[in-house]
């Protein structure tokens, strides 16, 4: 690599390299680093094995490249570079050592280091052995970065292929929930809405439901719908997740009963949460799809009306509210009908 178009491509490949370099000898140890940094992005020295292990353990990740004497105090390079490459096989090692060392040669090969280099050192075997590592190291970074972005791309897809799957979902059970009440029979349940008429007495119940418990009931909303996901998906046991979903809706109807504005939806939410505990899950596979399916788009509507409320819109509160109750209620009726029931039932509005 004598050429000056040689030195060009060698330092393209070295310019983003860091390196550890370990020598015991104080005058070698100074002439090396002055040498070696003018080839690499970092160099950083070290005075024998246990020294660049510590180097390396207060540093993880930083070295690329560690280019070490064999015959060292406290540690020699051969126990060194063994430690190295058990706790990260992917640091690459070329070992610059006397002639009277090359008997290391073979147990070098053996634990993978990358390459030996005799001293005294030429400049052009230096610049083959460093050229050779770091177009090595470099590739290994390409490949290893390309993989990390094909990784987030693939999750990425995978996200929102997931909230694709649940739009559908939603935008069928949204299609098929008139039909669903024209085949089931309804059980009433009667609930009332109350009307919210002092704008000002509203807006701090509001703020207070939002400063003290909006964040909670986010995190509840968040871990019912993965559990519903799940079922639907089949990624979980039916049963014990449906108890976890029992309990935390539960925990969502308490934390309502502490804002006065809220006492009507966290009653109809209590009610709810009673006809599951109290009554088992049909059997009908096609109807635990419609109930899981009526429970996502409930939550959907749920979302919403945590959304308005972060907003402070009285009127899509009350449209929302209104909404959360109906369904409810929906699903209740639903959850109760036994499917050899033929009392018809009157047609239930959705929002």
């Amino acid at each position: 690599m004598g050429n000056r178009m040689d030195t060009k491509i060698l330092y393209e490949y070295t310019k983003n390299i860091r390196v550890l370099f370990v020598e015991d000898a104080i005058s070698l140890r100074e002439t090396m680093s002055l040498l070696l940094s003018s080839y690499f992005l970092e160099l950083v020295s070290a005075v024998d094995g246990v020294d660049a292990l510590k180097k390396i353990q207060n540093s993880p990740n930083q070295f690329d490249l560690v280019m070490s004497d064999i015959n060292m105090p406290n540690m020699n390079g051969i126990e060194m570079a063994k430690v190295i490459l058990k706790d990260d096989p992917y640091i690459h090692i070329i070992f610059i050592s006397a002639y009277n060392d090359v008997g290391y040669l073979q147990e070098a090969i053996d634990i993978g280091v990358s390459g030996f280099l005799s001293k005294p050192l030429k400049k052009e075997s230096l610049e083959k052995a460093i050229f050779k590592v770091s177009q090595t190291i470099s590739d290994n970074k390409f490949v290893l970065s390309h993989m990390e972005m094909m990784e987030e791309l693939n999750m990425e897809l995978e996200n929102k292929n997931e909230k694709l799957e649940k739009s559908l979902r939603l935008l069928n059970t949204m299609c098929s929930k008139e039909k669903l009440l024209k085949t089931s029979h309804e059980k009433k349940v009667t609930l009332q809405i109350e009307e919210l008429h002092d704008d000002k007495t509203f807006d701090i119940q509001i703020q207070q439901l939002v400063n003290e418990d909006l964040h909670e009931l986010r995190e509840l909303h968040m871990e019912i719908d993965r559990c519903i996901i799940n079922i639907i998906n089949s990624k979980s046991n039916t049963l014990k997740t449906f108890d976890v979903i029992v309990e935390k809706f539960t925990k969502y109807a308490s934390l309502l009963t502490f804002h006065n504005f809220f006492t009507n939806l966290s009653a109809a939410m209590k009610d709810f949460v009673l006809v599951l505990q109290e009554n088992p899950l049909p059997e009908s596979l096609e109807k635990k799809e419609n109930i899981f399916m009526l429970l996502e788009t409930f939550l959907y509507v749920l979302e919403k009306w945590q959304n308005e409320l972060e907003v402070g819109n009285k009127d899509m509160i009350n449209f929302f509210d209104a909404s959360i109750i109906n369904d409810m209620t929906t699903i209740s009726n639903v959850w109760l009908t036994s499917s050899d029931e033929e009392e018809d039932f009157g047609e239930m509005e959705f929002f």
